[in-house]
């Protein structure tokens, strides 16, 4: 099976009760972004991956996890962002959900890097930053639902 072959395999795989995989729902407020981030360190762990991989894994959950917060309702009504994470062979693949504002982080520009950090525009790095450990990413809004699908390759 190729690359791709893989991780669309990783992508469609069902997490039930996969020892592999867990599922969490966030509040969108960051108090609950702490025990996701154990849980994901407990996975990642106990599938013996990298540091690396554990570090770009625990990078996009932070970067991903404030910026639906900060950015994705203007209500301020509580609202639910679905969590999930996987091990396989060849990735971590990470899933997050949310009901907020239509966002494509992947039709975002690249922040222009060779500019002084005062004269760049705000925003955008951290989108930057996860593009960057990703080996792929992917994003749909499907029935007001915005899906980014994060592939982290498994370095081990």
């Amino acid at each position: 099976m190729s690359g791709r072959d893989d991780a669309d395999a990783d992508a469609g795989a069902e997490q039930g009760d996969d020892p592999a995989a867990f599922e969490r729902i966030l509040g969108n407020d960051l108090e609950s972004l702490a025990s996701t981030n154990a849980a994901l360190a407990e996975l990642l762990a106990r599938h013996a991956v990298s540091a690396e991989t554990s570090y770009a894994c625990t990078l996009v959950l932070e970067e991903i996890v404030t910026n639906i917060v900060k950015y994705a309702h203007a209500d301020g009504l509580p609202h639910a962002i679905r969590f999930g994470a996987r091990c396989t062979p060849g990735h971590v693949v990470l899933r997050f959900s949310d009901d907020g504002r239509e966002f494509n982080p992947l039709a975002e520009p690249a922040p222009d890097l060779n500019r002084p950090p005062e004269e760049r525009a705000v925003g955008g790095l951290g989108i930057h930053l996860v593009r960057r450990f990703a080996e792929r990413v992917e994003y749909e809004r499907v029935c007001g639902q915005n899906t980014l699908t994060v592939f982290v390759a498994n370095r081990t």
